[in-house]
């Protein structure tokens, strides 16, 4: 679950993300830790303004609400200038922006 978990988000970019696994506990989470090391170099990332709708609702921390409303942003407003321009669209919050910003590229 963890391999297919870290293949959908494009990697791992902080130990604490193994607690949105399904099925990690708090207690299996505090055995592995320790052992972990994350290497943030090999985040896969997408292009805001060149991702598929596909592509982009394949990520977990973005629904299908979400990316029809980018694909929106962009068909209505043009290329996103900078990563900050995703909080401009309606259905995405400071915190989602934070859990998607290192998945996300210009």
């Amino acid at each position: 679950r963890i391999c297919n978990y870290r293949t959908k988000l494009g990697g791992f970019y902080s130990k604490e993300q193994l607690r949105e696994v399904y099925g990690m506990t708090e207690e299996l989470y505090n055995r592995v830790a320790p052992h972990l090391t994350i290497d943030t170099t090999t985040l896969v990332k997408l292009n805001l303004n060149a991702a598929t709708f596909k592509e982009l609702n394949n990520h977990p921390y973005l629904d299908y609400h979400q990316v029809k409303a980018i694909m929106q942003y962009r068909q209505k407003c043009g290329k996103f200038n900078k990563k900050e321009d995703l909080l401009k669209v309606n259905l995405i919050d400071q915190e989602t922006y934070n859990k998607i910003n290192p998945y996300i590229m210009l």
